[in-house]
């Protein structure tokens, strides 16, 4: 999926790595190829359930290589961690660049994923399959 990225954008001057994502001349950097790719993922529901995967089984999502190629949205960061108990925010800022020819309209929302218990409560031992359920990630959009 790299390559075909690659190959599409060309082979521009080494000197234009890491350079303004609007110039026609670019050739992004890695964390901007794998933001692309993050953010243009689909993401995946578990197993005959309606409830997303969680993030540690499914990351961004199933790569969707031709809408990366084709995009013309640049979101970033293409992650947030919700949940990070060390270093909790309160507000994110979250940067849309459209880099197409045409002006866009966008909606933004959020659909929270589902939360793994990996064992009983008070039991030590694992479980074999999870229990899975909606305590989802509470966000103001």
């Amino acid at each position: 999926t790299l390559a075909l990225f690659l190959a599409q954008i060309g082979n521009p001057a080494p000197e234009t790595v890491g350079r303004n994502s609007t110039s026609a001349n670019h050739r992004p950097s890695f964390s901007e190829v794998v933001n692309l790719f993050q953010s243009n993922a689909k993401p995946v529901n578990i197993y005959k359930t309606l409830m997303l995967a969680t993030t540690i089984q499914q990351g961004a999502g199933l790569v969707n290589a031709f809408q990366a190629l084709t995009a013309t949205t640049i979101i970033s960061p293409s992650e947030l961690a919700l949940n990070d108990t060390v270093r909790r925010q309160q507000i994110y800022k979250i940067e849309v660049s459209n880099v197409g020819n045409k002006s866009a309209l966008y909606t933004i929302g959020h659909r929270g994923a589902a939360t793994a218990t990996p064992k009983q409560p008070g039991d030590d031992q694992l479980l074999l399959i999870p229990k899975y359920t909606a305590n989802y990630a509470v966000s103001h959009v």
